[in-house]
């Protein structure tokens, strides 16, 4: 029956997801950023490997510009295309079907995620709850939205969910590749979008809390090892360019910090009572904080590794500018 269920959830995510994908194409500024990280994806797929653009990390425009050659090799083979400079100007003349690629790989990432968001839940309380949290994902306003477009945030939720979700596992199984593979994850999650690097204090606390034998300090290097390999595996030239890197993190760490100019008052209060009120609605913010408070009276430690998650994002979020 929880097969049963789950499907039909997963069923209806995908559908949530999916209606509307087109939406304004083939005018391409619906959503400006899309432009931005598909034309660097194609100068990728095009041989330079350096996507010469720091603001956000790689592993996303590596794997657009993957999707991309995939595409231009099919356009080839099946006659649609002649060479490099018929499919560029396909792609000037209609830029559709490459956005709607790029745009069904996020969605298909966000579907992933409602099954994440229902494993982990039915490993922290059993299938019920797995469902019940998975129901509320598919429907999530905010997550819904952006699974329709190519930007990084619901691909890095994507990653984040998967590494925190392993990472649960990880505190009932006790196995080293749970932890391994969970940290590898949480650095893939923030070689997608920087600010996910506010997950590692959660697989910091699995690696200190793990029932795997021997000294503490040996599984936090592990995981922190795992972490950094994933990262920079994602975003090579974050390392090999690190002036460029440097110059653009720099810029948006500036920006988070300033806002965009309208001052909201404290950050705290504005993401609970305006961003997450609209973005989530008041159904699912309650369930999300009475679900919190659940896991503070519990403290397994699964419960509080989950509670760092949250915590460790909302105190940052909250301290940027409006």
């Amino acid at each position: 029956a929880s097969r049963w269920a789950l499907a039909a959830i997963l069923l209806l995510a995908l559908a949530l997801r999916l209606w509307g994908l087109d939406f304004g194409l083939p005018h391409t500024e619906a959503r400006p950023d899309e432009g931005l990280l598909l034309h660097r994806a194609l100068g990728v797929a095009g041989g330079d490997l350096n996507p010469h653009f720091f603001n956000y990390p790689s592993l996303h425009i590596y794997l657009l510009a993957a999707l991309s050659g995939l595409y231009y090799l099919t356009c080839v083979l099946t006659g649609s295309a002649t060479d490099v400079s018929d499919f560029l100007f396909r792609f000037f003349v209609d830029p559709s079907d490459l956005y709607l690629m790029g745009r069904a790989l996020t969605a298909t990432m966000g579907v992933a995620t409602v099954a994440l968001v229902y494993r982990a839940g039915a490993l922290l309380d059993g299938s019920r709850a797995g469902l019940s949290a998975a129901v509320l994902a598919a429907g999530a306003f905010l997550h819904v939205r952006d699974s329709h477009f190519i930007t990084v945030d619901v691909p890095a939720t994507f990653w984040a969910m998967a590494a925190l979700t392993l990472a649960v596992q990880h505190l009932q199984d006790g196995r080293r590749a749970t932890l391994i593979s969970a940290s590898f994850l949480a650095g893939l999650s923030a070689s997608t979008k920087y600010n996910a690097i506010l997950f590692l204090p959660a697989l910091l606390f699995a690696a200190l809390s793990s029932p795997l034998p021997g000294p503490r300090s040996r599984w936090v290097a592990t995981a922190l090892g795992a972490w950094a390999l994933a990262f920079a595996a994602g975003s090579p030239f974050v390392v090999l360019a690190p002036s460029s890197f440097w110059a653009d993190f720099s810029y948006e760490w500036q920006h988070f910090g300033r806002g965009h100019g309208v001052e909201m008052g404290n950050g705290w209060l504005y993401h609970l009572t305006v961003s997450l009120r609209h973005g989530l609605g008041w159904p699912l913010l309650s369930a999300g904080m009475l679900g919190m408070l659940g896991l503070l009276l519990r403290r397994r430690p699964a419960d509080l590794l989950i509670l760092s998650a949250i915590v460790a994002y909302y105190v940052v979020a909250g301290g940027g500018g409006s």
